[in-house]
């Protein structure tokens, strides 16, 4: 018997690379080459290799895309509908204080830069991205949630913080039926806001300090309102007039 625990200890050790950052004398080879007195068929199994990291040159990690759709719940009368990567939002009623809520419930965010993409038909569409939310119930959803803020997208008011700075410190018109950027960078209290580039707003808040966040739907016309590529960098304090540092 004491031969048999030999012979095996000794083919596992032969056949199975050793990691070449070890060293013989290292603690993690030690606790390779020590066989296990009672039972010698319980040598420890090699650990799976760790999944590839999908954080782009930029440190932003995908929240919604094409690949990336996990942990995302919908709130509200109507639905999301997902054009390979492209997604739109409609609801029934689009004149009223109810309102749609595409919102990430995987998890909260403290201090951020949040991109993505949108695009419109046409200036008057109306739609928003809300920061640091509380979780959000099912059913529908009211035009404002306490303890958050909403960054506006609303054509000339793109930008703006509604019931708190309904006008953006710049008006940067964009076209319609063209993909722009938003940029928003969540630092503390101190917001910003890039649109195409452009630095249009920011301003200082006494809310949430974090929180969810969550896509207004606010039209009943589908494709009206199209949106992709969300993703996120946490950070420490950025200075909220330097937003993707």
């Amino acid at each position: 018997p004491q031969g048999a625990i030999i012979d095996r200890f000794e083919y596992v050790v032969l056949d199975k690379p050793r990691d070449p950052e070890s060293t013989p004398d290292s603690p993690k080879e030690i606790a390779k080459e020590k066989p296990l007195a009672d039972s010698p068929a319980q040598i420890p199994p090699v650990a799976p290799p760790k999944p590839s990291s999908t954080v782009d040159d930029d440190g932003f990690t995908p929240l919604l895309d094409k690949n990336h759709q996990g942990g995302w719940k919908y709130a509200g009368t109507g639905e999301v509908k997902d054009d390979n990567g492209t997604f739109s939002m409609w609801h029934p009623h689009p004149h009223s204080t109810d309102v749609g809520m595409y919102w990430y419930a995987a998890r909260t965010f403290t201090d951020f830069v949040l991109r993505l993409e949108f695009m419109t038909t046409d200036s008057g569409v109306n739609s928003g991205i809300f920061l640091r939310t509380p979780a959000l119930r099912d059913g529908p959803q009211t035009l404002w949630i306490d303890g958050s803020y909403e960054i506006e997208i609303l054509g000339e008011k793109t930008g703006a913080i509604p019931w708190v700075k309904p006008s953006p410190d710049r008006i940067m018109p964009f076209k319609a039926n063209t993909w722009n950027d938003y940029e928003i960078t969540v630092s503390g209290q101190d917001y910003s806001v890039k649109l195409n580039g452009v630095l249009i707003n920011k301003f200082t808040g006494n809310r949430n300090t974090s929180g969810y966040i969550a896509v207004q739907c606010f039209t009943d016309k589908l494709n009206a309102f199209r949106f992709r590529n969300v993703r996120i960098k946490e950070v420490a304090h950025v200075a909220a007039d330097e937003p993707g540092r």
